[in-house]
Parts: structure tokens; C-alpha cells; sequence
């Protein structure tokens, strides 16, 4: 017997999306921007990863939907999903003018959402960073 491959059929079939499934999409996308909306009153200066990951799912738990993973990243390292190994969050605080990055996932009724958001601790805009 020979099990030919299938996945070109079946990626076809995935791209399709009913209208319900439209909808659920734009919850989850809702879900996830108030996580985002969210995250930049706790990454402040003196805070930890750990205190800005934590507004996340608060937000998102309100909603229904489930925490998936975080990433977050901040100063030297903001350029990686997280700033060391899983979970990262502990090792160090936010400085003033920090850029900090966090990147929820989350899970709202099967869908998966996962966009993030980079912001400049303690607000204002850094002469180095680009628009």
C-alpha cells in the first residue's frame, strides 16, 4: 500500500473560513488586544518580566479564553522572543526607557491568537528607535 501525501489538500481546505469561524477569529484577536492593551501600565521601570506578563491574564481570563505562552523581553535582549529560557520572566527588572517586548498567545474557543507589542518603558520615544 502507498499513503500519498495529502497536505496540499487539506492546507486548501484550512484557508477556508465560515463566517462563525470569521467571528471566533475576531474574538480571540479582541482577547489577545486587550492582553496587549493591558501590558503597558505593568511593564514600568523597577518592575519585573514578571509583573508585566501578569496583567496579561487577568484581562484574558475575564474573557473566557486561556493563556497559551508568554514571551517577554526587555533592554539588551529585546531582540529574542524571551530574555533567557522558559520562563524568563524573574531575571530582570525594567529600566527607564527599556524597550520591552511581550508576546501573548492565547486560546479562545480552539483558535489560537498570538500577535505582540513593544513599548518604551516609562513612555517617551528613544532617538534610536524607528517608527
Amino acid at each position: 500500500m502507498r499513503w500519498p501525501f495529502g497536505d496540499g489538500l487539506v492546507e486548501a481546505l484550512r484557508r477556508i473560513k465560515s463566517p462563525a469561524e470569521q467571528a471566533v477569529m475576531r474574538e480571540a484577536a479582541g482577547i489577545n488586544s486587550k492582553a496587549i492593551t493591558a501590558f503597558p501600565a505593568a511593564a514600568v521601570p523597577g518592575a519585573t518580566g514578571a509583573d508585566a506578563v501578569a496583567a496579561a491574564p487577568v484581562v484574558i481570563a475575564e474573557d473566557g479564553a486561556a493563556s497559551y505562552c508568554s514571551g517577554v523581553s526587555s533592554g539588551p535582549r529585546t531582540w529574542a522572543w524571551m530574555s533567557a529560557p522558559l520562563p524568563d520572566w524573574l531575571l530582570r527588572r525594567i529600566m527607564e526607557r527599556d524597550l520591552v517586548r511581550l508576546d501573548p498567545a492565547r486560546v479562545w474557543q480552539g483558535y489560537l491568537c498570538d500577535f505582540g507589542s513593544t513599548i518604551m518603558a516609562g513612555g517617551g520615544r528613544s532617538p534610536t528607535r524607528r517608527a
